[in-house]
């Protein structure tokens, strides 16, 4: 006797971001993560999160390090000017290698956000809804703060757990949801759409 076939389909659950500030804003994230995809995601988001530390932490050490040589007396004006520089050019590589592993980090969760009730304001003044990442890609997320993508990471890594589901049940991945997500009572989340776009690293 055949025996019935059965092939994990993937989940996902509303969630509510509960961040005071950020009420309003609601994404679809996926669910049912298994536990080694689960790992593997922790694992890569937590080895860019050290790399980000070490970075912050070397950056702040030179700063220092300046700052002492700079208040040296016996420094002339030219030389004050020179460590100063020096200084800007450090913050300059730091903001960047910051950005760099920001956006290792979005690619990692970008499939697993599915909708969202994201709206930008476009030039002639209306919302127009934010494609959700798994449609627009990582570059989506030039769109949020950063307490927001913090947020979604966690949402995403807890919810197996049942998450803070919106709805009672969970739609699979062959139910697609309107692009950008559907408009809640509450309103779509509106944010400035910025006239020019960050450049980013390939």
């Amino acid at each position: 006797m055949d025996q019935p076939q059965y092939i994990a389909g993937q989940r996902f659950v509303w969630v509510e971001c509960d961040i005071a500030g950020y009420e309003g804003f609601r994404a679809e994230v996926r669910q049912n993560l298994r536990q080694g995809e689960r790992n593997a995601l922790r694992e890569a988001l937590a080895a860019i999160e050290d790399v980000v530390e070490s970075v912050q932490l070397q950056a702040m050490e030179r700063a220092q390090d300046i700052d002492a040589r700079v208040a040296q007396d016996d420094l002339t004006a030219t030389q004050q000017m020179a460590l100063r520089a020096e200084q800007r050019r450090l913050l300059s590589q730091f903001n960047l290698d910051v950005e760099r592993e920001l956006q290792a980090q979005h690619r990692l969760i970008a499939p697993h956000v599915r909708a969202w009730n994201l709206y930008a304001v476009a030039n002639d003044g209306e919302p127009v809804p934010v494609p959700p990442p798994s449609v627009a890609g990582d570059e989506v997320f030039d769109q949020l703060d950063r307490p927001l993508i913090a947020w979604l990471i966690r949402e995403l890594l807890m919810a197996y757990r049942g998450g803070k589901g919106l709805t009672a049940s969970v739609m699979k991945s062959g139910e697609q949801p309107e692009h950008g997500g559907a408009q809640t009572q509450d309103g779509p989340q509106v944010i400035e759409l910025p006239n020019t776009r960050r450049s980013r690293q390939k």
